[in-house]
This record gives C-alpha cells, sequence and structure tokens, in this order.
C-alpha cells in the first residue's frame, strides 16, 4: 500500500528531537518544504504535524499550547497541515483526555475548527530500564485497564474532537536487554505472548 500520510518529524516541540530550543516557525518552514516535495508526485497526500507531546519539563522542551499559539502565529501555518497529532501521555487515562481537550480547543481558538486531531502514541509501560521512574508506568492488568477506558472515552468524544486516528504505542516489547522503558508499551511482551492488553484492545477494535 502507497503513503498517503506524511507525519513530519517527531515530537518537534522536545529539545532532545529537534536538536535544541524547539522552534514553532522553522517546523512550519519544514511542512512547507515537505509539502513542496510532496506536491509534485502526490497532490493528494496529507501532511500531519509530527506528534507534539503535551507536558514536557521546562528543560526539555516547550508546552503543547505554547508550541501551538507561536505556530499558528507564522503566517500562512494553517495551510501548511492537513491535520494535527498528539502524543498524549499520562500517569492516568483522565491525563490523556484533558490534553485532547486542551489540543482541540487550542485549534479551535485559532479558528482551526475544521482540521481533525490525531493520535499516533499513547500507551503505558510494564517493564524496562528505570521501568519504577517512568511517569507512564503500569502492571500488565493496569495497562489493560487504562487502554479499555481510554479508548472507551476517547471514541465517545471523537465527534467533539474531531478525532481521525487513534493509535497505541506499541504492538509489541522490544527484546534487546537492558531497553528503555520507553520500548515496553507492547501488547506484546519481547517473547510474543500477549499481554491482557491485547484481548482489551481486540475487544475495543472488533
Amino acid at each position: 500500500h502507497p503513503f498517503v500520510d506524511w507525519e513530519v518529524w517527531n515530537e518537534p516541540n522536545l529539545a532532545v528531537y529537534w536538536g535544541g530550543r524547539p522552534n514553532p516557525r522553522r517546523y512550519v518552514r519544514l511542512l512547507r518544504l515537505t509539502r513542496a516535495a510532496l506536491d509534485p508526485v502526490d497532490p493528494s497526500a496529507r501532511l500531519i504535524i509530527g506528534g507534539i507531546f503535551p507536558p514536557p519539563r521546562a528543560r526539555y522542551g516547550v508546552s503543547l499550547r505554547t508550541f501551538l499559539d507561536r505556530l499558528y502565529r507564522v503566517r500562512g501555518a494553517r495551510r501548511a497541515f492537513d491535520a494535527l497529532a498528539i502524543h498524549p501521555f499520562a500517569g492516568r487515562p483522565k491525563g490523556v483526555i484533558a490534553a485532547c481537550r486542551e489540543a482541540r480547543r487550542l485549534m479551535n481558538r485559532h479558528r482551526d475548527r475544521r482540521t481533525p486531531l490525531w493520535i499516533t502514541e499513547l500507551g503505558w509501560s510494564t517493564g524496562g530500564t528505570n521501568w519504577g521512574r517512568s511517569p507512564f508506568r503500569a502492571t500488565e492488568s493496569t495497562q489493560a485497564k487504562y487502554l479499555t477506558r481510554t479508548f472507551r472515552r476517547l471514541i465517545a468524544l471523537r465527534r467533539a474532537l474531531r478525532l481521525e486516528r487513534l493509535v497505541w504505542h506499541a504492538w509489541q516489547d522490544t527484546n534487546v536487554p537492558g531497553a528503555p522503558w520507553t520500548l515496553h508499551m507492547g501488547l506484546l511482551r519481547s517473547d510474543g505472548s500477549p499481554k491482557p492488553s491485547l484481548l482489551a484492545y481486540s475487544r475495543i477494535a472488533g
């Protein structure tokens, strides 16, 4: 299947991925350069803002609110993308919902009500190095419970949020020894056996 949607960059509001202090103006320029490259070969391709991470600590980047406020102030920014993706990781499901509501409010405030919202990373970690210090940790049973609660709530709110995509992160835990907790959010364990969250996901997905 050909690519039809292009999520440009990853969490551009975080310094670790942007390579320095995040710069919404330069990010819009990246979107425009991507559009210019895609249009001649696939005019129907859709460009997606690359997974804004809502709650970074101050030294790690800028907030969702700050990044979007500055991005929308760039002249013509709204024409540079077709959807906005966020990565609303949170300690509890209610934090996920709050981040999604905030993103939609910000988009609406900037007169961007028609642009859809995507969630392209969402999950809770069940292991890995430094798991005990992760703000997004859960036991396997809790991971399944959080998945069910969050997905059901987001599906119920999909019209109000204009939510178009919802992607769990990730399919399977890594099997790399000593890998960090960020790589242990899978529906499957590293050996391929299913966690309770796989059944929870299957029930919701139908």
